[in-house]
């Protein structure tokens, strides 16, 4: 049995811990030390509880090493944390709806789905699900896309067609209920735009990206995102101007900002600083694990993807 003293100071560890966790940011800026001091607080905690431990409170200790795991792409224990979570609290709103975006980062995207829907029948208002769908629904167009140039088409390009153009209008559809229901959510106005983007549609996808960095000023990816737009109809400078603001806001390795510029500064003439960004994007993108760069590329890219207990 731990003395007092021990159990205070375990108990410090956990407070800083989870002074980060309920902030509710992706990522919390929890290091390697910080996440094992909470996992092993976590389990001397439990085993020194003299009662019995109340259900809803495993659930939420369940859905904070879920998060914890999380934050560390740990993907498969955050989800066996999450399903506990669940296990001890069956209407645990939180805990679906993590556990709901970790099926998507391993694009088990039909038990997101579900688990999206069952948080919706709990909380029709829940935007997150609604948001949350809707990356689904664009990640299963996005996974089953194929090049479909030719007119002439075999039955199984235009089954998987048929499929891609239903999931890129049941995404939209979703973001859009997601705005509704919050209709400050620049998270999912950078949704929208991207779906857009992917449609070249891309003075719609202006629009929301405009909407998502009026919202939140900060929103990195979204200007990456409007970059991207802004250059795929031939305003570079525009796009310059986007990609030199996003590589200004901190926080991750900027090599597809450098890179995205490279390409504007080409089009317009300016082969030296073209030259000096391509060899910026190249320094940092061997800095960056093949997991790292898929992370950075995903579109929605976005503070508070997790609900923190």
């Amino acid at each position: 049995m731990m003395n007092q003293k021990e159990l205070k100071k375990i108990k410090k560890v956990l407070e800083n811990i989870y002074f980060h966790l309920n902030k509710d940011e992706y990522p919390f800026l929890l290091n390697d030390s910080e996440h094992q001091k909470f996992l092993e607080a976590m389990s001397i905690l439990n085993l020194n509880k003299k009662e019995k431990p109340i259900p809803e409170q495993v659930a939420i200790d369940y859905i904070r090493s879920g998060n914890a795991y999380f934050v560390k792409k740990k993907y498969k224990e955050a989800l066996d944390n999450y399903s506990k979570a669940i296990e001890a609290n069956p209407l645990f709103l939180k805990a679906y709806l993590n556990r709901a975006f970790v099926y998507n980062k391993l694009f088990q995207l039909d038990k997101a789905i579900l688990d999206f829907n069952f948080v919706i029948k709990l909380e029709p208002k829940c935007d997150r699900a609604y948001s949350g769908i809707a990356i689904s629904y664009y990640y299963n167009s996005d996974f089953h896309a194929c090049n479909f140039k030719d007119d002439d088409l075999t039955d199984k390009q235009k089954e998987i067609k048929q499929e891609l153009n239903y999931s890129i209008l049941k995404s939209i559809e979703n973001f859009s209920k997601s705005i509704e229901l919050k209709p400050n959510n620049a998270y999912s106005y950078n949704g929208k735009g991207w779906v857009h983007y992917c449609q070249n549609k891309y003075t719609e996808a202006i629009e929301s990206f405009d909407k998502a960095i009026f919202l939140e000023p900060s929103f990195k990816s979204a200007y990456y995102n409007r970059g991207l737009s802004y250059s795929s109809i031939g305003n570079h400078i525009q796009a310059i101007n986007d990609f030199t603001k996003g590589i200004s806001i901190p926080f991750f390795n900027d090599w597809l900002f450098y890179l995205s510029r490279s390409i504007s500064y080409n089009a317009i003439g300016k082969k030296t600083e073209a030259e000096e960004d391509k060899i910026k994007s190249d320094k940092l993108l061997l800095k960056l694990e093949d997991a790292e760069r898929k992370e950075i590329e995903c579109p929605f890219f976005k503070k508070g993807i997790l609900y923190a207990s």
